[in-house]
């Protein structure tokens, strides 16, 4: 699935926060999920903890500069994981 990291997510997301930084607002947005978390290098499920994978490389680098407070722009990457249709909320 394409994850886009809007303006939006930049400019609303928390640095260093699982929760809120821009990676979790678009993957709570793209999978309609807000249980969604990210860190450093991995993203999971919050309720129930479930790990689910590892970033792609730009991925890992945008987060890294955000942490630095380097100015990052919009970008899009592919995020290939099956497994998150289980915990997609259904309406």
């Amino acid at each position: 699935m394409k994850i886009q990291v809007t303006q939006s997510d930049i400019d609303n997301g928390v640095i260093r926060d699982c929760k809120y930084c821009p990676i979790a607002l678009a993957l709570q947005r793209a999978y309609n999920n807000p249980g969604l978390r990210a860190n450093q290098g991995t993203f999971y499920n919050d309720n129930p903890y479930t790990y689910l994978g590892a970033f792609p490389t730009k991925v890992i680098q945008f987060i890294e500069e955000l942490d630095m407070g380097l100015k990052v722009e919009p970008f899009d990457f592919e995020l290939e994981f099956e497994g998150l249709d289980f915990i997609r909320i259904k309406e």
